[in-house]
């Protein structure tokens, strides 16, 4: 029991930590929007590239997006950020309750296999929630960048943007739910020997 009890204490550190760099991630996102505000339009056109999977394209003047659709997919990207903070916060908070028991050396307390649960539900809501944001953004960017004017040319005929949305998501919350019952099952265990006693 010690060492899962070290392990415990160590990985609830780990979340602490990770928990106070998103905070300190979103303030600094949230300052660097400022600054792009104050900075106006020119400032977000002049750092305008585009970029597609690995590579980075810098774009011509007469091929950057326009001012009003470079600002407003920069200022989109605040609730986004926000949630994703949201999203962190979250799943540290039901990893954090699903260390606490196992701090104190009882892995099947009772509520193991509830708090296990919920990290699956909130993996399978947060899973989709994220698919969605993602079709969201790929969709602005067919808005802001002028692609048939950027790469179509002698060399480059038609375009076809398709959306490569991983479902992996499902996968994992399927695996999180199907632990769940084997700490039931474990929790159920655990009360018939303390019966027992």
């Amino acid at each position: 029991m010690n060492k899962m009890q070290k392990t415990a204490k160590a990985l609830d550190t780990f979340c602490k930590v990770l928990f106070w760099l998103a905070i300190a991630g979103s303030v600094i996102f949230a300052a660097a929007v400022v600054i792009l505000a104050f900075a106006g339009d020119k400032a977000m056109i002049e750092a305008s590239s585009l970029t597609l999977g690995p590579a980075t394209f810098n774009l011509a003047e007469g091929f950057r997006p326009d001012a009003k659709y470079a600002s407003g997919l920069i200022f989109s990207m605040i609730p986004v950020v926000a949630l994703g903070v949201a999203t962190v916060i979250i799943g540290l908070n039901i990893i954090r309750s699903i260390l606490a028991p196992m701090k104190e050396g009882v892995p099947f307390d009772g509520t193991m296999s509830k708090s296990i649960r919920k990290l699956g539900w909130f993996s399978l809501i947060s899973g989709g929630v994220w698919s969605i944001i993602t079709i969201i953004f790929e969709s602005l960017m067919l808005v802001v960048y002028d692609f048939e004017k950027i790469f179509i040319g002698d060399a480059v005929t038609d375009i076809v943007i398709e959306s490569d949305i991983s479902l992996d998501f499902i996968i994992v919350a399927a695996v999180i739910f199907l632990l769940s019952y084997v700490f039931r099952y474990g929790e159920a265990l655990q009360q018939q020997a303390d019966e027992t006693l």
